[in-house]
């Protein structure tokens, strides 16, 4: 149990302070625990993605507890339910698509920023009685580095719920590494992509094995971020700068389907936001995608240059709590607005964690 004091502050207001300390603030590097595996830029904005395992509890127990401890704000009281697109609050049963329970909250830290928390809780094998993803990701546009607090966003959470019997196992592809070890961005083989911008941008609703008729929605994600989401790095032949301005004049106009939306960053520019000016760093910026049905997408992007070519690195999350399978959804978002951008065409680097993979690999 979390101790806590109630402050009564001279306007009547009555404000819970608890003994944990969920923010870690602005020091860097910060003082507060579990806030030194920082990421920069991991999901082209800053995230974590861990891995973690309980020994002797089964899927259902373990979201049950987990579920009970953040109802109340969890350890800090900064943690808030959010309702699955299965129609409960906290967490979703996605065991007859194969998974486990799958849920969502969000976090405020004491400076007002809101991040994303994601989980996927599976059965274990062998020795483990569950298997935990989480994913935490930085809601503001611009967050380039997050000094440590998406891995304490899910850290937090998981020593709260379970004192004594979580085990963090890994944290993925780079994102969020012990303090000291330097990120690496993987780039794997290129492939050209050449394709023309889709008028038609949301993938629909049918369900695998069925396939999307709608071009670039049949790389269906399942899960990857504890939840749905889709990262790849692809190269453009032409400046940083050029790249920016290319993608934010495609934006101007609400994009190919007009249904994206340039976002405020933290630095107070829409759309993108040139971070040279804090040392060599490119431009970061974040977008938002509504589909037809209504359901709205967070996109990030990080574009840098190396020897005068673009390398970016883009984004896509399902903010719908409960989201285990997108539909391609994610990747049409990046793929159509990438399309719309530069007709020229790019190369595909990679897929980060491996996300969003080729049709071909999809088990559901």
């Amino acid at each position: 149990m979390v101790s806590s004091c109630v402050l009564l502050l001279a306007s009547g207001t009555m404000v819970v302070q608890s003994a944990v300390v969920g923010s870690c603030g602005g020091a860097r590097p910060s003082l507060v625990e579990d806030c030194q595996n920082v990421d920069f830029g991991g999901c082209g904005g800053a995230c974590c993605n861990v891995v973690a395992s309980l020994e002797k509890m089964d899927m259902t127990t373990a979201m049950q507890i987990l579920n009970s401890s953040l109802a109340d704000g969890g350890p800090d009281g900064g943690y808030a339910l959010q309702m699955t697109a299965e129609g409960t609050a906290g967490f979703g049963d996605v065991r007859p698509y194969g998974g486990g329970w799958i849920g969502q909250v969000k976090h405020t830290t004491v400076g007002g920023f809101v991040d994303q928390v994601n989980f996927h809780i599976q059965q274990g094998d062998g020795i483990w009685g569950s298997k935990i993803a989480a994913f935490s990701v930085s809601e503001i546009g611009g967050a380039l580095q997050d000094n440590g607090q998406n891995y304490k966003n899910i850290v937090m959470a998981l020593k709260g719920a379970f004192p004594g019997e979580i085990f963090i196992d890994e944290t993925l592809d780079g994102t969020c590494p012990s303090a000291g070890t330097k990120q690496l961005h993987a780039v794997g083989e290129e492939r050209l992509s050449v394709g023309s911008m889709d008028p038609q941008g949301s993938c629909g609703m049918h369900m695998p094995p069925d396939v999307s008729p709608v071009a670039d929605c049949q790389n269906i994600d399942v899960g990857t971020c504890a939840g749905a989401c889709c990262g790849i790095s692809v190269s453009v032949s032409q400046s940083k700068v050029a790249s920016m301005q290319s993608l934010n004049e495609t934006l101007a106009t609400m994009g190919p389907d007009g249904a994206y939306e340039a976002q405020m960053t933290a630095q107070g520019s829409l759309g993108f936001t040139d971070l040279s000016v804090f040392g060599p760093f490119g431009f970061l910026g974040q977008v938002h995608h509504t589909t037809t049905g209504g359901f709205v997408d967070k996109m990030n992007f990080y574009i840098d240059e190396v020897n005068g070519k673009s390398t970016i690195n883009a984004f896509s999350l399902s903010r719908t709590a409960g989201s285990y399978l997108d539909l391609g959804q994610n990747y049409k978002n990046i793929v159509n607005l990438l399309q719309a951008a530069f007709p020229q065409g790019f190369s595909i680097n990679n897929h980060k964690f491996g996300s969003c993979a080729d049709p071909s690999t999809l088990v559901v």
